[in-house]
């Protein structure tokens, strides 16, 4: 295998890190969880960690591309390969923690204040990437290789490409939902890290500022209609506001990669609404029981 990985000149090995705590907008490292054998990595054309991110919810969305280990930034193992493809270094590349990291002029990846960026997922694993059992390979490639070392036909459609070899089998270590699936290989999320890159197709967050601005204008909104307006007419006009409010989140989404938050909006939305409707029974109310009053006294005068 040594042998094979140092002839091929093209092979990246993973080992896995041992995360600790963020500072300065990377994480740090106390450790190594998982190394690689040394020839395997003397042989290798490059190596990087392979962690991925698991956020509360159980769901796996972002990659963190450095990592800090023993005052050294050391690469993920896909955004080191995408960088010696594309032809960079890391000594090179420019860095705005919390922000971006930008490799050339035209390339700049978000991300946030982990240093992870969001994986912008091409689609679902079935409908995405081509797949090829590993088996399937080396017995294609043992039954039908030529005396001179041809490559096969049916292994034609490997040749040029950028292949990512990982365990896809329900039930291993590696398979863990994201958003869009409850069961995704970690095979995949490295292919679609990369493709992001390659392609300059990136998912960003939107700035702490601009969802606080949607919030307000969400507020300001909800408490006009509720002023101007009467239900059952208000009721109407906020629903449709709502929609509206949502279909626009989902444009920026897919259009620009914008990803902004709507859980939040919506509550506050729904909480003003249903204060703003209280707050409007309680002043009928009073004046209700003021009219009533007035009534009494004056069936008393009579």
């Amino acid at each position: 295998m040594t042998e094979a990985t140092a002839q091929a000149g093209n092979v990246y090995y993973p080992y896995s890190l041992e995360l600790g705590d963020v500072r300065g907008g990377f994480w740090r490292s106390p450790k190594y969880d998982a190394t690689i054998i040394t020839e395997l990595e003397d042989a290798a054309c490059g190596s990087g960690f392979a962690n991925i991110l698991t956020d509360r919810d159980g769901k796996r969305r972002r990659i963190p591309l450095l990592v800090e280990y023993d005052k050294e930034l050391l690469p993920h193992l896909t955004f080191k390969a995408a960088l010696d493809i594309l032809g960079f270094s890391q000594e090179n590349i420019q860095m705005r923690p919390g922000r971006y990291i930008k490799l050339g002029d035209d390339i700049r990846i978000p991300v946030d204040d982990e240093g992870a960026a969001l994986i912008n997922l091409a689609g679902k694993w079935e409908d995405t990437f081509v797949h090829y059992s590993y088996s399937d390979i080396l017995i294609t490639y043992a039954h039908e290789v030529g005396a001179q070392g041809e490559i096969p036909p049916k292994l034609h459609s490997l040749k040029d490409k950028v292949c990512f070899v990982g365990l896809t089998a329900t039930g291993t270590a590696d398979i863990n939902p994201n958003a869009l699936e409850p069961v995704y290989p970690m095979v995949g999320m490295h292919a679609n890290l990369y493709n992001s890159i390659v392609t300059k197709s990136f998912l960003r967050r939107a700035s702490p500022a601009l969802n606080l601005a949607i919030l307000f204008i969400i507020c300001l909104l909800n408490l006009l209609i509720a002023l101007k307006m009467r239900p059952p007419k208000s009721i109407l006009f906020r629903l449709g506001t709502l929609v509206l409010f949502v279909g626009f989140g989902f444009l920026l989404f897919l259009l620009f990669g914008l990803w902004i938050d709507l859980f939040l909006p919506i509550l506050i939305y729904i909480l003003t609404y249903l204060g703003s409707s209280l707050f409007r029974y309680i002043k009928e109310l009073q004046t209700r029981e003021l009219i009533e009053k007035e009534l009494s006294i004056a069936r008393n005068i009579q």
